[in-house]
């Protein structure tokens, strides 16, 4: 049987990170005269995925951003093993994903966008950093128990 976790405190007490994966990474470099679908010369697309079992968590972030000269994608996810059998509630899940999980993927995300712009010999944007509370999430209806699918709230991690 599995112990409930009570919070994200309680769920990084019995975690560990044990996998930084990489599930994809793209860039496009923009034709002459292409342009930027966006109010500003550079946009962000933003997206979190969760979920897991009693013996593992893994939080999924994938980043698009699209500058005056390229499209720039990474997809990356952090992967904690339980050292015991824990279930983790959707509510903690998404305390568990602000509080920890966004902060261990941003910066692999933001790492991937630069080395990607530069491989492209376009100008690399610079992603600020991300502080704690940034980024909320909010569970949506078809979140369960063993799978929370999370979405963030739309506010770019260099905005403050």
């Amino acid at each position: 049987m599995s112990r409930v976790a009570a919070d994200a405190a309680d769920v990084l007490t019995a975690a560990e990170l044990t996998d930084i994966r990489v599930y994809e990474v793209a860039g496009r470099r923009l034709l002459p005269g292409e342009h930027v679908d966006s109010e500003t010369d550079a946009s962000e697309n933003f997206q979190i995925q969760a979920g897991g079992d009693e013996s593992h968590f893994e939080t999924r972030a994938r980043l698009t951003v699209t500058t005056a000269d390229a499209q720039l994608l990474a997809d990356v996810s952090a992967i904690y093993t339980f050292a015991e059998s824990l279930t983790v509630p959707r509510e903690v899940a998404g305390e568990f994903v602000e509080r920890v999980g966004i902060m261990s993927v941003y910066p692999f995300l933001r790492e991937q966008i630069f080395a990607t712009a530069t491989r492209l010999g376009v100008s690399a944007p610079v992603m600020g950093l991300l502080r704690a509370g940034q980024i909320t999430v909010e569970l949506t209806p078809a979140s369960d128990l063993a799978a929370p699918s999370l979405e963030p709230s739309h506010q770019d991690p260099r905005s403050n």
